[in-house]
């Protein structure tokens, strides 16, 4: 035969002796549980919180831009050629053996300062004078020596003047103005102190 079990009626020793026990245990989980609640939300909120000195959590510092750094400039390689500049062309001091002198004669005693062949019928003179007004004589016996008919005489900027000069078989254009030297000297009357040169382009008519 199978013993049932005493029945447990309300008020007895046995049923009040577990019943505390119970409470016991359950009572400090519920106290663990309220303590863990807020420790948990603290660790959320730093977790989410940005790193100290940045405005997004980037790391980067507020106001400095996060992008790429520039490029630095590379200094220059010690022993790196340059670019070569060329020679400055030569003067020629003689005029060339295809010049027309007989149709543009100059004075016997003209500095040349360069003269040459541009091409067929075409030559130029530079000649060199103490002043403007050695230049000016220079110009105005050439073109009575010349017979040259005046076409254009003008003056321009102080110690400069222009002239346009033909005969039935040569032009030629006129220039006179101080030299390179003359004006960096900084004199008041240009050609005063310094070369005066005397251009002349020449082309042929026939």
């Amino acid at each position: 035969m199978t013993r049932r079990p005493a029945p447990q009626l309300p008020g007895s020793v046995w049923s009040s002796a577990v019943r505390p026990a119970a409470v016991r245990r359950t009572a400090p989980r519920r106290v663990l549980t309220l303590l863990a609640l807020p420790l948990a939300a603290a660790l959320a909120l730093s977790g989410c919180a940005p790193e100290p000195g940045s405005a997004d959590g980037s790391g980067t510092p507020a106001g400095v831009d996060g992008g790429t750094a520039p490029e630095s400039v590379q200094p220059p390689v010690e022993g790196e050629t340059k670019p070569e500049i060329g020679p400055e062309p030569t003067k020629t001091a003689e005029l060339p053996a295809s010049f027309p002198t007989d149709l543009v004669p100059l004075a016997a005693d003209a500095v040349i300062d360069d003269a040459g062949e541009r091409g067929a019928g075409l030559w130029f003179a530079v000649l060199r004078y103490p002043d403007a007004a050695a230049a000016n004589a220079a110009l105005d016996a050439l073109i009575e020596a010349g017979g040259f008919a005046v076409l254009s005489d003008e003056s321009g900027l102080p110690g400069e003047r222009t002239a346009q000069l033909e005969t039935a078989q040569v032009q030629v254009s006129a220039l006179i103005a101080p030299s390179e030297e003359s004006e960096s000297s900084g004199a008041e009357s240009p050609g005063a102190e310094g070369a005066v040169l005397l251009s002349l382009d020449i082309t042929a008519l026939t």
